[in-house]
């Protein structure tokens, strides 16, 4: 059997990235998803909106952009207290959308049907269907197991994000802007320690449900 033939990376993705048609794009996107606290600097950024895209373009193609910044919130999420690294809309955040159009042009095929965080048209509905339909055609198998990565941004080799860029693109300095943005942010303390000593507490909640119980709430679980 032949073996398929590789793609060609893709190369002038800076260009890509610093058209204003995607910086638009981009622009229109992190509003309509925006929450309601950035409103007030959506609102800041739309008095000059054209102005702050041109200024954009023009630090893209120069690579003149600085450092990007975070401010670190203390939230709690799904039952856990979390440190949330917020940053601002402009141009961090819209800087992040325009490349995030980009990348997933180009890597969402290549991801397995049942992928679905992040991606348009794979909610939660439609991963419930597809474990549905495993459950029917597997009845054979009644469990499942329920995993998470621990410190998962914290803890991504950096190594491996960079491979995989260059698997798929050969321009340069794309790739180093890709990096800047995902590797910027640093845990603050060694992630090796912070993975052990999350290991060693005390975890209350079951790591295996049975599958007859998919997509139900746990109210509805419980009832006899």
């Amino acid at each position: 059997m032949a073996q398929k033939k590789r793609p060609k990376r893709r190369g002038y993705m800076l260009e890509e990235l610093a058209s204003m048609e995607l910086l638009e794009r981009a622009d229109d996107a992190a509003q309509k998803n925006a929450k309601p606290l950035s409103r007030r600097y959506i609102e800041k950024h739309n008095r000059h909106r054209q102005e702050e895209l041109e200024r954009l373009r023009e630090m893209i193609m120069a690579e003149t952009l600085p450092e990007p910044t975070y401010r670190i919130r203390r939230q709690y999420v799904n039952g856990k207290w979390r440190n949330i690294a917020l940053q601002d809309y402009y141009p961090w955040r819209l800087l992040n959308a325009a490349v995030a159009i980009l990348l997933m042009e180009d890597l969402q095929p290549t991801l397995l049907l049942d992928v679905t965080a992040c991606i348009k048209g794979r909610g939660i509905h439609f991963g419930l269907k597809r474990l549905r339909t495993a459950i029917r055609r597997h009845p054979e198998y009644t469990h499942f197991v329920k995993a998470d990565f621990c410190k998962f941004y914290e803890s991504l080799p950096h190594d491996s994000l960079e491979a995989m860029l260059r698997r798929h693109y050969k321009d340069e300095r794309f790739i180093r802007l890709v990096m800047k943005l995902t590797t910027s942010l640093a845990s603050g303390e060694d992630i090796t320690k912070r993975l052990e000593d999350e290991a060693r507490k005390k975890r209350h909640h079951a790591w295996s449900g049975d599958f007859r119980t998919a997509g139900k709430s746990v109210s509805e679980q419980d009832r006899p």
